[in-house]
């Protein structure tokens, strides 16, 4: 099913990376035309400018068949710390098609915070996440991801989410966890919905719109990594998926940094 479901991605994803990629270049090919044109009379500056735009189109190109090359290769698990807000950078570069026509999205992921996950199976979470916050409203829906890395009690789920999962802190220890909310304004859920959201082959999308395991994938994989997964949904009032994911102590040094965080 993780299989299917990541190549099932893989196919929706490819279509927008096409047109994604259609614009750096078409930008490319317009500044070298320019070059050929004006080679021996443009001035010096202007030159500069063509392949400045030359260079920041190509590595733009670069980073989207990248971003979509590490996704889709096949890799055992390996499960490692990573900076949470490159790894959510990448995916929305790959989901950056979809995106356009919605508001800005808003991020409040800070530098410090890391994920102990492995890379690709976390990334298919943030997919289908995001493609679900993406498909659940109109033009005005606004998504906000909000991320905070803890060593206390204080960021425990919300007393009102429906949990998948057992991420449980014993009475005398502060396990450090990472925290992530992926939030929309579309038209949400009721609760009868949601005590099935999570169940394989469940959709309320029309048919051929979709499989009905991208969530039940998504709490997989969560599980997977010793993790729990909540929504909180109302109808036409949004809903929010709030993941929460252990970080290892021995991956900390005294100071609180991760091991990442020291190294660079």
């Amino acid at each position: 099913l993780l299989q299917t479901e990541k190549l099932a991605s893989l196919g929706v994803l490819i279509s927008g990376v096409a047109h994604e990629l259609n614009n750096p270049l078409g930008n490319i090919l317009s500044s070298c035309q320019l070059l050929k044109e004006e080679l021996d009379t443009a001035d010096r500056d202007l030159l500069l400018d063509w392949l400045e735009q030359i260079d920041n189109e190509s590595m733009r190109a670069h980073k989207i068949v990248n971003a979509l090359k590490d996704f889709g290769r096949k890799q055992d698990f390996m499960i490692e710390s990573i900076k949470l807000s490159e790894l959510i950078d990448s995916t929305l570069l790959l989901l950056n098609n979809d995106l356009k026509h919605l508001p800005k999205i808003i991020k409040n992921i800070p530098d410090n915070v890391f994920i102990y996950a492995d890379r690709q199976r976390f990334q298919q979470v943030l997919i289908n996440l995001l493609k679900n916050s993406i498909d659940a409203g109109d033009e005005t829906n606004q998504i906000e991801l909000t991320a905070d890395f803890c060593r206390d009690h204080s960021c425990t789920l919300p007393d009102n989410a429906y949990v998948i999962g057992d991420l449980k802190t014993p009475v005398n220890q502060d396990i450090p966890y990472t925290l992530l909310s992926i939030k929309d304004n579309g038209s949400g859920m009721d609760e009868e919905t949601i005590k099935h959201v999570f169940d394989p082959f469940y959709t309320t999308k029309a048919p051929g719109s979709g499989m009905g395991i991208g969530l039940y994938i998504a709490q997989e994989i969560i599980m997977e990594h010793s993790g729990e997964i909540g929504v909180i949904s109302h109808p036409d009032q949004g809903t929010e998926f709030i993941i929460r994911t252990p970080y290892p102590v021995n991956n900390l040094h005294p100071n609180g940094k991760t091991e990442s965080q020291n190294t660079e």
